[in-house]
């Protein structure tokens, strides 16, 4: 419809289109879709790469267990404890003993601190999440996107200015942490339903899983990326430049991005299977003919001056979901509460795995802060995978419940066997990392993608695509109220007795949890494939 702020085209797409020749319809589908793949993909590991860089540094904040006085000013030695945890102020230069960490992170209170700096930037994100979602079905997601990649860059860069200001309060920190939770909160929901609006569920688990890679491609790059500059004591660019990064690829969104198929020529997906029609559905598709609109070439489309073109009137009498509309929505309530627990464990390794490995002597070794980093990186890797192969797992007989299940009853002896025999030497570290990075993240990242998806368009909203963003909110909302949970108990458990056993027997009973509150969605499942079995067998069955 006219003044559907959605079908506005991005002025870099309005400048390519003059300068590249046209192209069939069918091409036209395939470049766009893959377009609207690779920026996704930017987007959100931009997300991830910014909010890395924290994971990192902490272990240059944190004071070090042979560290016993730091120098002022004045080079005069002053002990490191809670009788002086008191005299942080500009007097001190951070430079003079860096080894020692840096105000206010040093005393006993070290861990503690920091554990509650991780929760407040993970509880303000749980809690914008659900309105972010709710505003995201509401106004142009590429605007939407745009200002809270901005916002991020910014409020990332800021966290570096300590270094060079002197700012010694944890005051700045939390107030910090806390808006950049709101701004950060803007990604996910604006992501999944601008693939919502691209892709149907055909292979949706596969490509999906490939595209989740997002995630632990940001927390590889940001891990090495700060690790670079904690190396050097410089660690206030650690912040800056993925800060730096975030806003860059936000400006790119704002240029390029185009939220809605039918505003640049495209066919709509389709989300549901359809009986008689889905084979026409199917062709007109993959033929690149338009379902709703006939086949016009873009270029020849009368459009107004700022690019909006006219709709048909279907989408104006469809209205964005409520937050309680959406609840009611089949799988959404079971799904929201497993990933609670499921995002839980990732998060903990995502923010104390760094912490864990410099605190572990691996074949007897201690590992640098910069090492630490690095080698965190084979978690997300190893993520990658499991996200990859729970999506094409789970698209064999559309078996998501089931397939989370397996995984995370897999992945709770995998834990102990990895904190018991892990650090015995490093290729069993490195391997170990791997397995468990794989199976821990493969259920997160088929929930918060493929799952999310396929509820924001489930048959029951009757072709009401306005649900995406608000559906993607809840169930990464409550996901994420679990992981801002995880690291603030890991840091108060480290904070009272520093046993790392403790931490890792919570997250078998968080993965324990997480897939038994699964069992209903696993019920359902079990029986449409004996119903579709003995549907099978039937029509086999000779005459």
């Amino acid at each position: 419809m006219a003044g559907d702020n959605k079908s506005v085209v991005p002025i870099g797409l309005r400048i390519l289109r003059s300068i590249l020749p046209e192209v069939t319809p069918a091409t036209r589908n395939k470049l766009y879709r893959g377009l609207i793949l690779i920026l996704t993909f930017m987007t959100y590991a931009s997300y991830h790469l910014s909010r890395k860089a924290i994971t990192v540094v902490k272990n240059t904040w944190h004071p070090k267990e042979n560290c016993s006085v730091f120098l002022d000013v004045n080079n005069s030695l002053l002990p490191v404890g809670p009788a002086n945890d008191s005299q942080y102020s500009a007097n001190f230069s951070l430079l003079k003993w860096p080894e020692c960490g840096i105000p206010p992170f040093i005393g006993k209170h070290a861990d503690l601190s920091l554990a509650f700096l991780d929760f407040t930037y993970l509880g303000s994100y749980a809690f914008f999440m659900f309105f972010m979602g709710h505003l995201g079905d509401r106004i142009n997601l590429r605007y939407f996107l745009f200002i809270g990649m901005t916002a991020s860059g910014i409020l990332t860069a800021a966290l570096g200015i300590p270094l060079w200001a002197h700012i010694y309060t944890l005051t700045f920190y939390f107030v910090i942490q806390f808006i950049a939770g709101a701004a950060q909160s803007t990604g996910w929901p604006g992501v999944v339903a601008v693939i919502g609006h691209w892709f149907g569920k055909g292979n949706r688990g596969f490509i999906m899983g490939v595209w989740n890679a997002h995630t632990s491609v940001g927390n590889i790059l940001g891990s090495l990326i700060a690790g670079m500059w904690v190396a050097n004591y410089n660690w206030g660019w650690a912040f800056v430049v993925p800060g730096v990064i975030i806003a860059g690829v936000g400006l790119m969104i704002l240029l390029f991005l185009p939220v809605d198929p039918e505003a640049v020529d495209c066919t709509l997906p389709q989300h549901h299977d359809e009986g008689v029609g889905t084979r026409d559905e199917t062709e007109r598709l993959i033929s690149g003919k338009r379902l709703r609109r006939s086949n016009l070439d873009i270029n020849s489309r009368p459009a107004t001056e700022s690019g909006e073109y006219d709709s048909d009137d279907e989408d104006e009498n469809a209205k964005a979901l409520s937050v309680w509309s959406a609840l009611k929505i089949p799988g959404v309530i079971e799904f929201s509460a497993s990933l609670f627990f499921a995002k839980f464990v990732p998060y903990i390794f995502l923010y104390w795995l760094p912490v864990y490995i410099r605190d572990h002597k691996v074949g007897g070794e201690a590992m640098s802060d910069k090492r630490a980093a690095d080698l965190s990186t084979l978690f997300d890797i190893g993520g990658v995978v499991g996200g990859i192969a729970a999506g094409v797992i789970s698209d064999r007989g559309g078996t998501r419940g089931l397939t989370c299940v397996g995984m995370l009853l897999i992945s709770i002896p995998l834990l102990w066997v990895f904190k018991a025999y892990g650090a015995v030497n490093m290729a069993t570290f490195i391997i170990m990392l791997l397995i468990t990075g794989f199976f821990v993240n493969g259920p997160y990242a088929l929930i918060t993608t493929a799952v999310s998806a396929d509820l924001g368009n489930h048959e029951v909203l009757k072709g009401n695509h306005q649900a995406k963003a608000t559906v993607a909110a809840i169930i990464d909302g409550t996901g994420s109220i679990g992981a801002a949970l995880g690291p603030l108990i890991t840091g108060i458990g480290l904070q009272q007795s520093n046993n790392w056993l403790l931490i890792i027997m919570i997250c078998m009973g968080a993965t324990m949890a997480a897939a038994l509150l699964l069992t209903r969605v696993c019920i359902r499942e079990v029986r449409r494939l004996l119903s579709n079995r003995t549907k099978l067998v039937s029509t086999e069955a000779p005459l």
